[in-house]
């Protein structure tokens, strides 16, 4: 085989949001070597031959690249008892995992908040002030959906009614913020109609 087909044979996958998130361990490059096999060769246990076989390390980069992951808790180890008293230990990835998706769920927010800002300076055809800004991403943190929103955003352009105040009173009175959340109070007491 060619060299430059060893390149194209490759199995191992690298995942942007993966390593978005990777960095802020400061792995070396052994521990992102191993990280990677883990992953990469669906393995939940460590077997030194064959860690050596696929990645080329040896034995003592292996096991100091194992011991540094397990202290900076991008992996743990999960043991089992057998009914014959064999302890089982497996290797879990799920410190890692719950990182991304929190780091994921956040930039997703992220972006749904610049999103319904932009929306919010089209329809109301002026700029968006830092107050408003402010309320849009306390519906977001409260359990608002985007979509739910947006729905309230289209709702006051629709009526004619396109400011904050009524915004944020449609979303509470028409309850449909999301189910977890017990109680509604609207952000403004304000009543928009007796507006004088």
């Amino acid at each position: 085989m060619k060299t430059k087909d060893y390149f194209k044979s490759t199995t191992y996958f690298y995942n942007s949001l993966f390593l978005k998130n990777i960095m802020d361990y400061n792995l070396s490059l052994n521990e992102f070597i191993l990280l990677n096999y883990f992953i990469n060769m669906h393995s939940n246990c460590l077997d030194l031959n064959q860690v050596e076989k696929e990645t080329y390390l040896s034995s003592s980069m292996i096991l100091e690249a194992y011991n540094g992951l397990i202290e900076k808790k991008i992996i743990t180890i999960d043991t089992s008892k057998s009914s014959t008293g064999i302890v089982d230990e497996k290797i879990s990835l799920d410190n890692l995992i719950n990182k991304i998706d929190e780091s994921n769920f956040i930039d997703n927010k992220s972006n749904d908040v610049k999103d319904l800002y932009k929306i919010y300076n089209k329809y109301s055809n002026s700029e968006i002030s830092d107050n408003e800004k402010e309320i849009i991403k306390t519906w977001l943190e409260s359990g608002f959906t985007y979509d739910k929103i947006l729905e309230s955003f289209e709702t006051a352009k629709y009526n004619g009614v396109f400011n904050i105040r009524y915004i944020d009173k449609y979303l509470n009175e028409k309850n449909i913020n999301n189910s977890s959340k017990k109680e509604n109070k609207p952000l403004f007491d304000y009543d928009w109609l007796d507006e004088k």
